[in-house]
């Protein structure tokens, strides 16, 4: 082999081996820099919260929707708490006869052990009452779920469109 091509192939191999190793460092830090301008996922003990939502509202209410994931023995979410509004109430979403949604009050929620528990619009939420401001589209706000033995998980609403019947994934990828 000349002198050449052995080089070529040491440089090749070179470039390849840092890049390699060099990868990694960068994902992590591109992840890092991610969870902490737009987290999405909220742990204590057994209990992973993903997503937590609101739709954009300019009224003194509004809806928190969100996935929790139980990873242990059965808990239950027991209230939350934050400082963008007056109460925090566990409810449930119906839709009326008129097409209206409707919600009551249910208090405690028993989260199955090993199971995935949704809130979303079609049923159970979290409502926000007296809010001290409205919810802008790409806003968020500090909420505080506890869990009758996770304890407390603080969490980071994000602010969705008015008319969001998702969490829309926006500037993140799974």
């Amino acid at each position: 082999m000349t002198a050449y091509l052995y080089a070529r192939r040491l440089a090749t191999a070179a470039a390849f081996c840092l890049f390699a190793c060099a990868a990694p460092a960068l994902a992590d830090d591109h992840d890092a820099h991610h969870d902490h301008e737009h987290a999405h996922a909220f742990e204590s003990g057994a209990i992973k919260v993903v997503h937590p939502w609101a739709r954009a509202t300019g009224a003194d209410y509004g809806f928190v929707f969100m996935d929790i994931d139980n990873h242990g023995g059965a808990d239950r979410l027991v209230s939350a708490a934050t400082e963008a509004a007056k109460t925090v109430s566990i409810v449930g979403m119906t839709l009326t006869s008129e097409g209206a949604v409707s919600h009551i009050e249910i208090g405690e929620i028993d989260i199955p052990a090993e199971h995935e528990f949704k809130l979303d619009p079609a049923g159970v939420a979290l409502k926000l009452d007296g809010l001290k401001g409205p919810l802008a589209k790409g806003g968020d706000l500090d909420l505080t779920l506890t869990f009758e033995k996770a304890g407390e998980v603080e969490i980071e609403v994000e602010i969705e469109a008015a008319d969001a019947k998702e969490h829309s994934h926006a500037g993140h990828n799974h």
